[in-house]
């Protein structure tokens, strides 16, 4: 994981060794993992991905003031 401070807002970025596309998942209470996406999507004013032969990317922008897109 990356940060950028970019003034008004934070940059982030997320890389991982998967070429499966990413998806918003409904995890069980339980379950320790598959948020993220749903948390991206909640917080983030912008989001994307940039994919690579070997995994992706996630790319998001985090506004200062908390106002999501």
């Amino acid at each position: 994981m990356a940060l950028h401070d970019a003034g008004p807002a934070l940059i982030g970025a997320v890389t991982d060794h998967s070429t499966t596309p990413p998806t918003a998942r409904n995890p069980d209470l339980e379950e320790t993992g598959g948020r993220g996406m749903s948390i991206v999507r909640a917080l983030a004013a912008s989001w994307g991905v940039w994919p690579y032969p070997t995994g992706k990317t996630i790319w998001f922008t985090l506004l200062r003031d908390g106002t999501p897109t």
